[in-house]
């Protein structure tokens, strides 16, 4: 279970008040806490909005969508990490992340390795990294004459 919460001072206490959660908790019950700055997630509005204009572009181009929407994340760097591996790594990173690029050579002791920059998918963007991609495609439709409404 996850609960957000925003942290409020009242009566010289400080309190948790939880947002967006209908659950209950059991008084006297021991609950462990994670506490990290809360970050929103991206939206199903912008999620669908994202692969119209994927959708569109694609039918546009005659490019696949997928191919589409990893040429989207690789220009956007949105999220992305690099990893150094042995070349045998690669296969298991294009099953983990959704776009992988050899960036470069490099040494694991004695033995030559690859630099991977991996990137994740849009599930994991928050609403400004989310902002970021669909504006690189809606520039990419205007640029093919499309023109969806937001």
């Amino acid at each position: 279970m996850r609960i957000n919460a925003e942290l409020k001072q009242q009566n010289n206490e400080l309190i948790f008040e939880p947002f967006g959660y209908t659950g209950r908790l059991e008084l006297n019950k021991k609950y462990s806490l994670d506490i990290k700055d809360y970050k929103s997630s991206r939206s199903l509005e912008q999620n669908a909005l994202l692969w119209k204009l994927i959708q569109s572009i694609s039918k546009a181009t005659g490019n696949d969508e997928m191919d589409v929407y990893i040429s989207g994340l690789e220009h956007c760097e949105v999220k992305s990490d690099l990893i150094v591996g042995l070349p045998e790594t690669e296969p298991s990173l294009r099953k983990a992340f959704r776009a992988v690029k050899i960036m470069g050579k490099s040494f694991i002791g004695f033995q030559e390795a690859l630099i991977f920059k991996v990137y994740f998918g849009s599930s994991k963007f928050d609403v400004s990294e989310m902002n970021k991609l669909i504006e690189y495609f809606e520039g990419l439709a205007n640029e093919l004459g499309i023109y969806l409404e937001r």
